[in-house]
């Protein structure tokens, strides 16, 4: 294994208000010049602070920077250490996505820079002596595959991505290898999700309209073939057509459409690109489910992480109301129930991987002690506290390093409701099983988080007899989204949000149903 340090005559204590820069900037020269290999781990803290001759705080502020640019992961456990990773096409896609989100870029914006850039990278590859022993075959291969896999939409759409990413690697170049590859990256997470999205609702483009993606594929292998620039750079310009073109998606994929047009009427930003669980940043989608799906908070948090470009799934018990919600925000959706270990597993059986689980399901139960019965408290503790391990002990095995649960609590865990006993035990429940669970997982690198609101403006809220300051599911669902964007190397056990209740940011008190209802018969 290959190991990080500097030479005796570089020793001397570090004084530099940057120690942490002056140190991140050394191994990060030793990464890139490949003296630390990809895979390798970092030797311990304490031989590092010994060998950089600095603090153990400056040390792990370098290490994070170095992470946060996904040349480093931190792995935890008995195994655990610094692993070294080196620069890739998909490292470089997340930083030009965020400058591009940054600067609120549109889909539109990526599609027409392709478009122009990938004609050239056409023409270089036009222009390679070894073009028929590298990059044709490749092509050539690609074609064949797609032309087999005409009636296959997301298998056609997965050959296009390759084709286009072969096309940019064979053009020789490597400047234009890093820069349109990084962008190939960011369409590629779009692409294949309206794939697959498309593909289920019936709205995948024609098997007519596959052919002609096909036959422009093969016009421009056959122009490279043949060495001719100016012809690669016809057929190439606009860009080799795509069943994905924007174009198309806004005239034949309603569901699509409603990723590349927003509420307002606007295109719809680039999605946010995460870290995979081994730390490198990529622009691979990060999958998220939500139980609770059909209303309320559920929903709230599934449209805010679908805005975010995360393939969301809800669940919840009744379909109707669930399919509605799903179809609103542009997600996927499976009936299952939190509270039925058999049923909830058959739920999310076919799915290969969980990254983010938020269980928002729950219900507003109970009344006073003396008045319920053991079969109405049971309903409640089933519903809030014993979801709590029938999702973790489904999902825990679909989750790797990186994952991360929520659950979403109550302020009545710390603030018990009066006629609320069932409901304010289940929320305190929900809490201690979290940071339980926390401590249990932390070794595997999956994290722990508790979103903990006081009153929340939902229909569960109407039945209350008094007035009352809340947030609002949307003022939940943002700490959510925000939540996984903390590295998994920070432990954040809980967030509470209360309703500001004076002043000029505070919002005018709620007046649930049952106020009105109480008022007016009297």
């Amino acid at each position: 294994m290959t190991t990080a340090g500097l030479g005796r005559e570089h020793r001397r204590r570090l004084t530099s208000p940057r120690i942490a820069e002056t140190v991140a900037d050394e191994l990060r020269r030793q990464i890139v010049d490949g003296e630390l290999a990809d895979g390798d781990l970092l030797p311990p803290q304490a031989v590092l602070v010994e060998r950089f001759n600095v603090s153990l705080v400056s040390l792990r502020e370098a290490l994070r920077i170095l992470e946060t640019e996904g040349l480093l992961s931190v792995r935890r456990g008995n195994q655990g250490g610094a692993v070294v990773h080196a620069p890739t096409k998909a490292s470089a896609a997340y930083m030009i996505g965020l400058v591009l989100q940054s600067e609120h870029a549109l889909l539109s914006d990526l599609g027409t820079a392709l478009r122009d850039l990938e004609p050239t990278c056409a023409v270089l590859a036009a222009q390679r002596a070894d073009r028929n022993d590298t990059i044709v075959p490749e092509l050539r291969r690609v074609n064949t595959a797609m032309s087999e896999s005409l009636d296959e939409g997301p298998v056609f759409t997965d050959l296009g991505r390759k084709f286009h990413d072969a096309l940019v690697r064979g053009c020789g170049n490597a400047t234009m290898m890093a820069v349109v590859g990084s962008l190939e990256a960011l369409w590629s997470s779009h692409e294949q999700r309206w794939a697959e999205r498309s593909a289920a609702s019936g709205d995948y483009p024609s098997i007519a309209e596959r052919k002609a993606v096909l036959k422009t594929h093969t016009a421009l292998t056959d122009a490279i073939e043949l060495g001719d620039s100016d012809r690669a750079r016809r057929v190439g310009h606009p860009a080799p057509r795509r069943c994905s073109d924007l174009r198309v998606v806004r005239e034949r994929d309603s569901t699509h459409r409603r990723h590349v047009i927003t509420r307002d009427g606007a295109e719809s930003r680039l999605a946010s690109l995460v870290s995979t669980p081994e730390g490198h940043m990529t622009s691979d989608v990060r999958n998220a489910v939500i139980t609770g799906g059909s209303g309320g908070i559920g929903k709230a948090c599934g449209r805010a992480l679908v805005e975010r470009g995360y393939d969301v799934v809800l669940t919840a018990r009744r379909e109707g109301p669930l399919r509605e919600a799903a179809e609103d925000i542009g997600a996927r959706w499976v009936v299952g129930d939190t509270s039925d270990p058999t049923g909830f597993a058959t739920a999310l059986s076919g799915l290969p991987r969980v990254d983010l689980l938020v269980h928002a399901a729950g219900v507003l139960g109970g009344t006073y002690a003396r008045k319920q019965t053991f079969e109405e408290w049971r309903t409640t503790m089933s519903a809030n506290l014993d979801s709590c391990f029938v999702v973790t002990h489904v999902a825990l095995p679909l989750m790797q390093p990186g994952s991360r649960f929520v659950f979403v609590s109550s302020s009545a865990a710390h603030e018990p409701m009066p006629a609320r006993t069932a409901y304010s035990a289940s929320k305190a429940g929900m809490n201690a099983f979290a940071r339980a669970l926390a401590l249990e997982v932390d070794r595997d690198g999956i994290n722990v988080n508790i979103v903990t609101p006081g009153p929340v403006e939902t229909e569960m809220l109407q039945d209350v007899p008094f007035e009352m300051y809340a947030v609002t599911a949307h003022d939940v669902a943002q700490a959510v989204a925000w939540l996984d964007t903390v590295p998994s190397s920070v432990d954040l056990p809980e967030i509470r949000l209360n309703a500001i209740t004076r002043g000029p940011s505070a919002r005018a008190p709620i007046v649930p149903l049952e106020v009105q209802r109480r008022a007016l018969s009297t």
